[in-house]
């Protein structure tokens, strides 16, 4: 009897404190920003840091199958 209390207890709390339709506040992507600090790059900022990029340190390395 205790158990099944407390798993509605959780359960009643979950559903009163829990955000509405499953939103996330911030969003995924402005949490991510926040984060960082700063805006997220665009496609050509991205397209730059190729050529400096080090395979396993800006990157993983993927080994073929062993």
């Amino acid at each position: 009897m205790h158990a099944f209390i407390i798993i509605m207890v959780a359960v009643l709390g979950v559903a009163i404190a829990g955000p509405v339709n499953g939103d996330q506040s911030p969003k995924v992507w402005d949490a991510l920003a926040i984060l960082r600090g700063k805006p997220a790059l665009t496609a050509e900022q991205i397209q730059a840091l190729y050529p400096r990029a080090v395979a396993g340190q800006d990157y993983p390395v993927r080994n073929g199958p062993q």
